[in-house]
């Protein structure tokens, strides 16, 4: 073997193990994708048959063959109530998740501190289902949600002050829950809010001034709430609004 052919031969191998590299991760990703859509029990068991979980029913994937979507309007399956936990989705299989949209499917249990994982999700809704328990503090971590809508469940605590930092959020809504505690002032930091919707809360205190920052809110309900006090004057000034209840 020549000097030329050995070189050769050495660059081959070396550009093999870097495909290898960059593949086999990709794949061991999918796999571990599949393996939790499957242990999720969400699907039927028909569906195990189907080798490419991109092509199951509320999923959608990337070219790469990883999950971005997991979104139905309804739950096209009638699930045992063991299934119907958030928590049996292992979300931490899925790194390029953009969108969790699971309303109407009766979920129960807990938000799981797990959904703090997922960094790229832009839309999150859970409205409609049995959820409990306090918006996990993991949340902190979606900074590139645009719509976030957890209403009408049975979740409780506070407002995170840290939903104030989620520069890109143009629709926001906790109403129908339990939440208690002031509006944080952070809120009004959140410059391309669009709607904002808190009513049937528990939600005490005074309607925080900088809510008047707000200048792109056409849709503002703090209705059957226990906040007192008198209305920020500088509410006024949105005039973008085109729905505002603040009657109890």
């Amino acid at each position: 073997m020549t000097k030329y052919t050995f070189e050769l031969l050495k660059v081959a191998v070396l550009t093999l193990c870097a495909t290898s590299y960059v593949l086999f991760p990709a794949m061991a990703s999918t796999n571990e994708e599949r393996y939790s859509l499957v242990k999720s029990g969400w699907w039927r068991s028909d569906y195990q048959k189907i080798s490419n979980h991109c092509n199951w029913t509320a999923i959608t994937c990337n070219e790469a063959g990883s999950v971005t979507d997991i979104a139905a309007h309804y739950w096209p399956f009638n699930l045992p109530p063991s299934s119907l936990k958030l928590q049996n989705l292992n979300l931490t299989a899925f790194p390029n998740l953009v969108t969790l949209y699971l309303p109407r499917m009766q979920l129960t249990g807990i938000i799981p501190p797990e959904i703090g994982t997922l960094s790229k999700l832009v839309t999150l809704d859970l409205s409609y289902n049995n959820l409990h328990g306090e918006l996990p503090k993991s949340f902190a971590s979606l900074t590139q949600l645009i719509v976030l809508d957890v209403s009408f469940n049975s979740l409780c605590g506070t407002i995170p002050s840290e939903l104030g930092e989620f520069e890109n959020l143009t629709f926001l809504s906790l109403a129908s829950n339990r939440i208690e505690g002031p509006i944080p002032q952070q809120l009004g930091n959140l410059r391309d809010l669009q709607e904002l919707h808190l009513s049937n809360n528990l939600i005490n205190g005074t309607i925080p001034s900088s809510l008047g920052r707000l200048g792109n809110l056409t849709s503002l309900s703090l209705a059957s709430n226990q906040i007192e006090g008198h209305i920020p004057q500088n509410l006024g000034n949105l005039k973008s609004l085109k729905k505002t209840l603040f009657l109890k």
